[in-house]
């Protein structure tokens, strides 16, 4: 509670200096009555900040000071605090975000917890990316990165690239190999990407192509232990960002995705058509999973003043039945690809016990009790195919959200034949209006109703207070 009120009065010092463009301040309350569960669009791809179940309270504040973008100086800082608290049947506080960044020319260097999704998906309304998605809270990192495209000079501004390099810490994950077991141990983040367009910047259509890549890594010599893994620590730093086999694995956990998009614009509206490939292990490069991925379009127009319209509209298909399962022999794969689960990091794609990438794919703490779960199996469902659709637009004088969502699951390939096929449908709507003095009154519901989760429902009122 101190903490709470303690950021509350830093954000309202802040008033002053929110008068200008560089600085931004908010502070917002909610209520909220849940079923039993928070429905999955309530807390799904929220980067953390979620209700309580049952009748609940939270408190929202922060701050932000952003980089001067009329005059793109050589050196330029930046920084934000974001959190939460929720009261009910109990109490707890979330550090949503806390960074803080500096600008030198094209580069930038940022150290801290940051709210962000990795991926050419429709980053408004998107069902998720498959590596992050902003599902979870931001792992803490030291990143280095271009963070806006850069078009190169010598090629008439054709080319143009942009990416990241970091290093983050996970904390204490419990770790696991056949005889030995490690509950608490020290894991950390790789991450890296490349993502170039094609187009110059004002150019009608542009074509995008994207590489991230993740790995979960650390605690090697508890994991073969200290008289099997010979490897120094620099070296083993090398296979991870290169992604070497020692022995017969890669060290850590590699996960990430190849994205294609291509943009249109017209007269009015911008269409951009998007497909994301998965690689969890080493199956993608031989196009052994191919057909799973997320496919999805999205649409942003320019409107009038309307009674209603619909300013952006997405449709999504998610599948990821495949996973290599039939080529691990004939290819001599490391595995089928089994996405987010690992025979190591017990809890595999997740941080905080919550899933990083696309929420989808559900844990065994999200789907229905009498769901299969295997001990090795923290992600009980990521087979599964989806459609997706999301709106943004405008209903008089509110903004409106919606998402609905319809999948059809069956669980994992070791759970098959127990799970058989679940269906799902998530549904979410979220009215916001600006009734005065920048206070802006927010009305959310949600619904999930099927076989995988549990089927619960969930109401919010937020006034929120912008500086």
């Amino acid at each position: 509670m101190k903490i709470t009120l303690s950021l509350v009065l830093i954000v309202l010092s802040l008033w002053c200096k929110a008068q200008s463009a560089l600085y931004q301040a908010n502070v917002e309350a909610q209520a909220s009555v849940m079923g039993k569960n928070v429905p999955f669009w309530m807390r799904s791809n929220q980067f953390g900040s979620i209700p309580l179940s049952g009748t609940s309270g939270s408190i929202l504040a922060g701050g932000q000071k952003m980089y001067q973008s009329k005059d793109k100086k050589f050196f330029d800082w930046g920084a934000s605090v974001q959190a939460r608290t929720n009261f009910g049947k109990k109490a707890e506080f979330i550090l949503l975000e806390g960074y803080g960044k500096i600008r030198l020319g094209i580069l930038e260097v940022k150290g801290g917890r940051s709210r962000e999704n990795f991926g050419l998906a429709d980053t408004l309304l998107s069902s998720g990316n498959f590596a992050v998605s902003g599902n979870a809270l931001g792992i803490p990192k030291l990143e280095i990165s271009i963070p806006e495209f850069y078009s190169l000079p010598f090629a008439g501004k054709f080319f143009s690239f942009k990416g990241n390099y970091a290093h983050g810490w996970l904390g204490n994950v419990p770790i696991q190999f056949p005889y030995r077991q490690v509950d608490q141990a020290k894991t950390y983040l790789h991450q890296k990407s490349l993502y170039l367009r094609l187009g110059k910047p004002d150019a009608k259509t542009k074509v995008y192509l994207g590489l991230n890549d993740n790995v979960l890594w650390g605690n090697s010599k508890e994991i073969f232990s200290k008289n099997e893994f010979t490897l120094t620590p620099w070296q083993e730093y090398t296979y991870v960002i290169l992604s070497k086999k020692f022995e017969y694995s890669q060290v850590g956990n590699h996960l990430g995705t190849v994205d294609l998009a291509v943009d249109h614009r017209f007269s009015q509206s911008t269409v951009r058509f998007y497909h994301q490939s998965y690689f969890d292990k080493d199956a993608l490069k031989h196009f052994a999973n191919i057909s799973d991925g997320l496919t999805g379009i999205s649409l942003t127009r320019k409107t009038e003043s309307e009674t209603f319209s619909v300013n952006r509209f997405v449709f999504e298909f998610l599948y990821t039945k495949n996973q290599a399962k039939n080529s691990v022999t004939s290819l001599q794969l490391l595995g089928y690809e089994d996405y987010y689960n690992n025979y190591i990091y017990t809890q595999g794609w997740s941080y905080k016990s919550v899933g990083l990438g696309t929420p989808f794919i559900t844990s065994r703490n999200d789907v229905r009790n009498e769901i299969p779960k295997l001990a090795n199996e923290y992600f009980s469902n990521n087979r599964l195919l989806a459609f997706h659709t999301g709106m943004q637009g405008t209903a008089g004088n509110w903004e409106y959200t919606t998402k609905l969502s319809y999948s059809m699951n069956y669980g994992t390939y070791s759970t098959e034949k127990s799970f058989g096929k679940k269906s799902q449908f998530s549904g979410y709507i979220e009215a916001n209006r600006d009734i005065g003095n920048k206070l802006y009154l927010g009305l959310t519901a949600a619904l999930d109703a099927g076989d995988l989760l549990n089927t619960t429902g969930g109401l919010l009122i937020s006034l929120k207070k912008k500086f």
